[in-house]
């Protein structure tokens, strides 16, 4: 009887030892922000880092790329003066998304104080279609300033 729980116990720590093992090598995937090409559900993306600084109107972050989508994976949005404002971030097209916008996310709200906003999208955010670049827009002409990252590549599934 004793040597029956020996076994159970022995086989026991080999599994777990197993199981170490093999949890020691998966690694989660990064999100696809690097500096270099990637794969992003089969097709190969460019990461983008964007910034806009001390600005009053809507800017242009990331210019529209021709037959491609820009998704946008994170970023920090941020209210520059003591007025209360929101910032969104929209794509569109002709000069700082004048044309065809539509919003990427909801406005983001400052109250009347300086602050920075960090966004974080789990499944990127992506425009409604290709070719089509990406902006951030103030509620108010007040200063604020923005830094996105995301990449270019073709249209997902």
């Amino acid at each position: 009887m004793k040597t029956r729980g020996l076994l159970y116990l022995v086989a026991a720590a080999i599994l777990a030892s197993a199981v170490m093992m093999l949890l020691s090598t998966v690694r989660p995937l990064p999100l696809v922000h690097a500096q270099a090409t990637q794969v992003y559900n089969g097709g190969v993306v460019i990461p983008f880092t964007c910034r806009i600084s001390a600005q009053t109107t809507t800017q242009e972050c990331k210019a529209l790329t021709a037959g491609l989508k820009t998704y946008v994976t994170d970023g920090i949005v941020s209210n520059n003066v003591g007025t209360a404002q929101t910032l969104k971030i929209v794509t569109g097209t002709g000069t700082n998304c004048g044309a065809g916008t539509a919003d990427l996310t909801h406005p983001v709200q400052f109250g009347a104080a300086v602050g920075n906003q960090p966004l974080l999208f789990l499944t990127p955010l992506q425009p409604a279609a290709v070719g089509l670049a990406v902006c951030v827009t103030p509620s108010a002409a007040t200063s604020y300033s923005a830094t996105i990252n995301g990449f270019v590549g073709p249209a997902g599934p």
